[in-house]
């Protein structure tokens, strides 16, 4: 039960995360300042913390080694 809801809230986070900046960063700072670039690093920043968090209660750093 806890590998799955380590899953429920990791799969929230990202995309809640990641689609908040996508959607908010032309409204926030005008179009084209982050661009893809800091779309791409939220996603990326965001999955990054969630494997070192989430990673061991999930399976998913076992599955790495």
């Amino acid at each position: 039960m806890r590998a799955y809801l380590g899953e429920l809230i990791g799969t929230f986070t990202l995309v809640f995360i990641g689609t908040s900046v996508a959607t908010l960063q032309g409204f926030l700072s005008g179009y084209g300042d982050t661009g893809w670039l800091g779309i791409s690093f939220a996603f990326g920043g965001t999955l990054m913390v969630l494997v070192w968090v989430i990673g061991p209660v999930s399976g998913c750093i076992s599955t790495l080694r």
